[in-house]
């Protein structure tokens, strides 16, 4: 039995260099877009905060508008 069927040899060391400096700069550049899509994903957390926080304001402001018009559909009810 032949003990080297099935066994691949190690490419060239040039080769293998290369290859590992193709890779370390495709991670950089995957690191760079996680980097850049996370400080984008910061912003529009921060976005929808305010916009959370103004909805709040107005749902606030349409209930006091909701209360008002039933005070005075009642005052003008007294009236009548």
């Amino acid at each position: 039995m032949d003990l080297s069927e099935g066994v691949h040899s190690a490419p060239p060391l040039e080769e293998t260099a290369a290859i590992m400096t193709e890779l370390k700069a495709g991670v950089r550049a995957i690191d760079m877009r996680f980097d850049s899509l996370t400080t984008e994903l910061d912003g529009m957390h921060e976005r929808l905060d305010d916009l959370s926080s103004r909805l709040g304001a107005t749902e606030h402001q349409v209930s006091n508008i909701e209360d008002g018009a039933t005070a005075l559909t009642k005052l003008m009810e007294r009236i009548k």
